[in-house]
């Protein structure tokens, strides 16, 4: 049931994984799945639009590092070269969010704890 309602929250290409996964979590594990709380796309796509220039959809996605880092380009975006490559990085992650939720949702699943 899990996969029918959650397929848009991981990489497809990982479906037999998640799948052979799910048949060896126990009933606990599998409520903790459930209850985690997944990052959807579509909001994902507009905060990297609208605020993803100051890194903030990277730090959404626990990716704090270079979620400061686009930061620190976009202050530093009056000089001419980092203001080119905040610009860039920007738009690279505007086309790749989704592909980042999805991988975000599938670590979050994995990291849930083993209960017996």
């Amino acid at each position: 049931m899990f996969l029918l309602l959650h397929t848009d929250y991981y990489p497809p290409e990982l479906y037999n994984e998640v799948k052979s996964w799910l048949m060896t979590v126990s009933e606990k594990q599998l409520s903790l799945i459930y209850d985690i709380n997944y990052r959807d796309s579509v909001a994902m796509l507009f905060v990297s639009i609208f605020l993803g220039y100051i890194g903030l959809d990277r730090i959404l996605l626990k990716d704090t590092k270079k979620g400061l880092m686009k930061l620190g380009m976009t202050c530093f975006s009056f000089l001419i070269i980092p203001g080119i490559i905040a610009i860039a990085w920007w738009i690279k992650d505007i086309i790749n969010i989704k592909e980042m939720v999805r991988e975000y949702n599938y670590n979050e699943m994995k990291s849930v704890p083993n209960i017996v």
